[in-house]
């Protein structure tokens, strides 16, 4: 999993230390500290911080005016930021806090129980906005690719048609001659087995001809585009085409 990072803001040094120590033993976090509000923006620009805790008291910035910073800035709104502060608990504090763009407040002197409580409850938080953000980018690249696969089947065959489609006319252009030129043996003076042999030739130039459309077939039945038509069939015809036409043999 993943670690997150925990930025801590205070002008104090002893503040930092002992809030590190505090926060050292949950799992998961990087803790990044700053005595320095305008350093601490900046790592805010840079470090990808998930989660600041931010001391009210400060020269230069105060949190209230850090926090809200941070918060109108795109690169680093999604911050959450919790207010780490000595002053009163009076409600126009806590209004102003929330106003700024904090989530909670944290009150001196710490209470390490309360303290690690609430952090780790905004670890698991980040933790699970971020599995959501992956899980859901998973589900975007999914969708791209069964987009990108649909399409690749779709031009695979509108190929595979077209190809048919040519070798279709191909082979039914010799067909055609072969018919044509059985057709005008027929209409000529013939022995009876000169005729026989003439009837089967066109037999097998008509059983050419509907293999090539059944391929067509295939292709149509592919895209969807096949359609089912009821006719009469003899079989004894069938049959009897089959045994002329093998019959010589």
């Amino acid at each position: 999993m993943k670690n997150i990072n925990l930025l801590i803001v205070d002008d104090k040094i002893e503040n930092i230390i002992s809030l590190t120590a505090l926060l050292n033993d949950i799992e998961n976090i990087n803790i990044i500290s700053s005595q320095d509000p305008n350093e601490a923006l900046r790592l805010c620009y840079k470090q990808n911080i998930d989660i600041a805790l931010v001391d009210v008291q400060m020269p230069e910035i105060n949190g209230f005016e850090f926090v809200s910073l941070i918060k109108h800035n795109p690169k680093t709104s999604h911050i959450i930021a919790i207010m780490v502060t000595a002053i009163s608990k009076e409600e126009k504090y806590l209004i102003q806090g929330l106003n700024s763009g904090a989530v909670d407040y944290l009150y001196k002197p710490l209470s390490p129980e309360i303290t690690i409580a609430k952090v780790k409850s905004f670890v698991q938080q980040v933790q699970t906005q971020n599995e959501i953000k992956e899980k859901n980018n998973a589900l975007e690249k999914s969708k791209e690719e069964l987009i990108r696969a649909k399409e690749e089947a779709e031009l695979a065959r509108k190929s595979k048609e077209t190809f048919l489609a040519n070798m279709s006319h191909e082979i039914r252009t010799p067909i055609n001659g072969v018919m044509g030129i059985a057709q005008m043996l027929k209409n000529s003076p013939l022995s009876i087995e000169q005729q026989d042999w003439v009837n089967k030739l066109n037999s097998a130039s008509l059983n050419l001809l509907n293999i090539v459309n059944d391929i067509l077939d295939l292709s149509k039945f592919d895209s969807g585009m096949m359609k089912l038509e009821l006719e009469p069939t003899s079989v004894h015809d069938i049959t009897d085409d089959l045994k002329n036409l093998f019959d010589p043999f």
